[in-house]
């Protein structure tokens, strides 16, 4: 819960009382003349317009329906934004309202915008990247450079994110390895983040939760930064740890 959220989602809005809302992001178009408030509740997808200022109103985005259970990610990349919930198909809009399935793009839960390419992945361990500069292209064929690289470790990636001018690809089993666009590393951690909801950046430096505690990292090695609380994590009994 943030600030502010409350009366966002308060009753009176179309978006009603149980507050069930998995996520909340936004997004402006290249030109600053259209700003949207997405939230993703129960299955659909739904967005407020920031820059018309009228009263509170939600409304379903056009082809807005997503997994019940799943979250929702995103990334954006010549004013297009793209979203994925890693059950159906992945969807892109240029207008911010009407979501069209991406021709070519894998299933996916986890994006991020890097080197004029969307990343995706996280249904198994292959991370897929579109065509330079054009997000909606994955064919990979004829002037496409679109492509794949299999993320080494037990598990399937559980999170892509941006540190550094580098991805640090979190894997299930623990493994963290990062990406130059042409070098893939292993950082020789077992820290991924257990939940990718977990994850939150400021000024490039990123935070996550682990069973042994909070993690942080600037886009090398993490290291663990709850030191001084990892008591309200271990408990009292030796490798005793957060359940889940």
């Amino acid at each position: 819960k943030r600030t502010g959220y409350g009366r966002i989602l308060g009753a009176g809005t179309t978006l009603g009382t149980a507050y069930n809302v998995q996520n909340l992001f936004t997004w402006t178009n290249d030109t600053g003349s259209q700003s949207y408030l997405y939230a993703k509740r129960g299955n659909l997808l739904q967005f407020y317009d920031l820059t018309a200022g009228t009263a509170l109103d939600w409304i379903t985005c056009t082809n807005g329906t997503f997994s019940g259970t799943a979250n929702v990610d995103f990334a954006v990349l010549a004013n297009t934004l793209m979203v994925g919930d890693g059950v159906g198909s992945t969807r892109h809009t240029t207008n911010g309202t009407a979501f069209t399935n991406t021709t070519g793009a894998p299933i996916a839960g986890h994006f991020e915008q890097y080197q004029q390419r969307i990343y995706a992945g996280g249904t198994a361990n292959t991370l897929f990247y579109s065509t330079t500069g054009d997000p909606t292209d994955w064919s990979g064929a004829g002037a496409s450079d679109s492509s794949s690289l299999d993320i080494p470790g037990p598990g399937r990636i559980n999170k892509v994110v941006k540190l550094a001018d580098r991805l640090l690809v979190h894997k299930q089993g623990g493994n963290i390895f990062r990406w130059d666009g042409y070098l893939l590393e292993d950082l020789a951690t077992d820290s991924a983040m257990t939940s990718p909801e977990s994850f939150s950046k400021t000024e490039n430096y990123g935070f996550w939760l682990n069973r042994d505690g909070i993690y942080g990292s600037g886009g090398d090695k993490p290291e663990l930064i709850s030191n001084a609380v990892q008591p309200l994590f271990y408990g009292t009994k030796i490798g005793s740890g957060i359940a889940g």
